[in-house]
């Protein structure tokens, strides 16, 4: 099965119970299968079989795992200071099989790293300037009202009066 969706809740969860008869393919010895940048997939061998994969690193996949190492960095911080369930955490917002760290340094050495070794103390200050900018914060507001108006129309109400 092949669908654009890079991060499925659930590997096996998320193609048995949502198969797509348009993504079901039968190959056969000799066969090759290209998948496109972050599209994923999942693939079952119905007799033995010998597998081969190879990833191809694209310059795209570096600002990804940056991406991934901020995340890590915020959802982490919630959960550090209890302010947000671990398990609930964890399940939406890291990959699967990622832990938060119980240090902060852990992940502000990820950081570094994905930046290309920036050294780690510069990295923390640079992204709270980064997330406390005029811009972003903005942003955010404007994304946090839009989902609490979609969640609850009480609290769009509320706000309004």
């Amino acid at each position: 099965m092949l669908c654009v969706r890079r991060r499925p809740d659930d590997e096996h969860t998320h193609a048995r119970a949502h198969p797509d008869p348009g993504g079901l393919r039968a190959w056969t010895a000799g066969d090759a299968l290209f998948v496109p940048h972050q599209w994923w997939h999942w693939v079952e061998c119905l007799e033995p079989a010998v597998s081969v994969n190879h990833w191809l690193a694209l310059p795209e996949d570096a600002a990804a795992r940056v991406h991934e190492a901020v995340v890590r960095y915020v959802v982490g911080t919630f959960v550090r200071g209890g302010t947000a369930s671990p398990t609930a955490a964890v399940a939406a917002w890291l990959n699967p099989g990622e832990t938060v760290a119980n240090d902060p340094t852990e992940e502000v050495e990820l950081l570094s790293a994905v930046l290309g070794d920036t050294p780690t103390e510069l990295v923390q200050p640079a992204l709270l300037r980064a997330l406390t900018h005029p811009d972003i914060v903005a942003r955010v507001v404007d994304l946090l009202r839009a989902d609490l108006d979609s969640a609850s129309p009480r609290a769009k109400r509320a706000r309004v009066a």
